[in-house]
């Protein structure tokens, strides 16, 4: 089934007109195409203008070339990785928020995490609920995400979200 503007239309709440008129931009960098093309997709569903990236250094290039009110990213990719990619972002003075999709273990990725503790980590597999609630986060819409504005998301720690 493809989805249509029209079908995006429908599946944005009232409340949702908020986001539809911050138009943040979301870059999107994951090497599963699918898993690329729903993130860009959902994330337009909610009113995100959402940007994909293939890989770390197709991310990169785009973040020196336009502006990202957030990225969200998996770690394991070929060309570049996550990690590489963040470090390198930080190492020259891009502090874009960053929201981490990862299906390694917490405790797999634990010194990792250390180094850039900043960034907001959800692991595989996460709920789309989840997501938006990282992803408003990140966007520091904490008080839009705890009033219940979307998917009567409520605010609470999220710096990790681990599935049992």
């Amino acid at each position: 089934m493809t989805y249509t503007q029209s079908q995006a239309a429908n599946s944005i709440l009232p409340d949702d007109m908020f986001l539809m008129r911050t138009k943040k931009r979301v870059l999107v960098v994951d090497d599963d195409a699918m898993l690329r093309d729903l993130l860009c997709k959902m994330f337009a569903s909610i009113g995100l203008k959402a940007v994909p990236a293939e890989n770390g250094r197709e991310a990169y290039e785009l973040v020196q070339i336009g502006f990202f009110d957030l990225m969200v990213t998996d770690l394991q990719m070929p060309v570049m990785d996550g990690w590489t990619l963040i470090k390198k972002l930080r190492r020259h003075s891009r502090q874009l928020p960053v929201v981490v999709i990862t299906g390694q273990r917490p405790e797999d990725i634990a010194q990792m995490r250390g180094e850039v503790p900043d960034c907001i980590f959800l692991y595989k597999p996460f709920t789309i609920k989840e997501l938006t609630h990282a992803v408003l986060q990140a966007l520091d819409l904490k008080p839009y995400a705890a009033a219940g504005n979307i998917s009567n998301l409520r605010q609470r720690p999220m710096h990790s979200v681990a599935r049992p």
